[in-house]
Parts: structure tokens; C-alpha cells; sequence
């Protein structure tokens, strides 16, 4: 599986859209994008402080289009330097239906809750369906086949992403469908942090 092969420069408007609601939420002193990508919705999001994070970074490929290179290329070293409870918001857009390993799509969940100070917010989107014509069945999703290889994709109606969110942080999170105002395509959820002690 070649997880890269999911990057798009396309996310602009999105991350636009986010702005609108850390801005709305009162989130803007330090934003994270958690899994940024080829680094161009970084470029969007408006805060005191705007961080990345990429596992998966492609440099020449985000230096070809002019993309953002991430701050950070693991978790371990973010969380050293920011410190847990550090960010007023995080963006997390189309990442959990791209990783295979649900152990670390929880994962990537947790963190994201640890990263939040209190009343912060993270906005995790999904895609809802997969609509690949070159799809087979893998774990609890599908192989799907672009330019030779294979990524892996997995769709969340918006209950289930709201339920598996919810699995996992449990009371200490308000767990929000994402207003339809904001004009979010997918499914996805606003994350509110209730309590630094997590």
C-alpha cells in the first residue's frame, strides 16, 4: 500500500471552510494540520501559530508545486516540541479513511485529543464512500488501484464516523456533527476537548 498516493494539492476550499470554523470556535491561537499532505491547505489555515505534520512527506513533490514541507515528519517528535495539550485547534482532512491499520487510526485519534488544550476543537473529515471502479475488498475497507498501485480507502457514513470518535475519547470530548453551514463535503465531526487532565 502506498499511502503518499492519497496526497492532493486540491484542498484549499477546504481548509477554507476550516478557518471559517476554528474562527467561529475561538481556535486560532495554534493550529496543527495532522497529516498535511502535499502541504497546501497548511498555506490556508489563518492562526497566531500554524503547525504540520506528515509521515509521509514527498519534498521534491511539495517543492514542485509549491506546497508547504511539514514541520514535523513523526508524532513522537511533535509532541516532544509542542507538548501535549498545546494546540487550540487541529485539522485532520480525509486521513482516517486512507490508514489500513485500524490500530493506527485510533491512534491518530488519541493524539489528535491529546494535542487539544482545553475548549480546543479538531475537525477530523472522512470520505463517505468509496466510488472507485477498480476497488477489493481489505480489512474494513478496499484496495483501491491509482497509477499501478494500490492505496487503501475506507468510507464513514457520518454516524458511524460520529460513533467511532466517540468510541474512542469518550466523555472528556463533546463530539459535534460539523454544521452543514460550513459546507463540508464527506462525513466529519468537531471535536471539543473538555478537560486538559487527558
Amino acid at each position: 500500500i502506498k499511502h503518499s498516493l492519497t496526497q492532493i494539492p486540491n484542498t484549499k476550499s477546504t481548509y477554507k471552510k476550516f478557518n471559517n470554523i476554528f474562527k467561529d470556535y475561538n481556535a486560532t491561537e495554534s493550529l496543527l494540520d495532522y497529516a498535511s499532505g502535499l502541504g497546501k491547505g497548511t498555506q490556508i489555515l489563518k492562526g497566531k501559530k500554524v503547525i504540520s505534520l506528515e509521515p509521509y512527506a514527498q519534498h521534491d513533490k511539495i517543492a514542485k508545486i509549491k506546497g508547504r514541507l511539514p514541520d514535523y515528519e513523526d508524532v513522537g517528535t511533535l509532541i516532544q516540541r509542542e507538548g501535549r495539550n498545546s494546540q487550540t485547534g487541529v485539522a485532520n482532512h480525509m486521513v482516517l479513511n486512507v490508514i489500513d491499520d485500524k490500530l493506527k487510526r485510533d491512534l491518530v485519534v488519541k493524539t489528535i485529543g491529546n494535542l487539544l488544550k482545553k475548549d480546543g476543537i479538531g475537525i477530523i473529515t472522512t470520505r463517505d464512500k468509496i466510488d472507485a471502479v477498480t476497488k477489493k475488498p481489505y480489512l474494513d475497507g478496499f484496495l483501491v488501484k491509482k497509477d499501478g498501485q494500490f492505496t487503501f480507502q475506507k468510507g464513514f457514513k457520518q454516524k458511524e464516523l460520529k460513533n467511532y470518535i466517540t468510541g474512542i475519547l469518550g466523555d472528556t470530548f463533546e463530539i459535534l456533527n460539523i454544521p452543514r453551514k460550513y459546507e463540508i463535503s464527506g462525513s466529519g465531526v468537531i471535536i471539543k476537548k473538555l478537560d486538559d487532565a487527558v
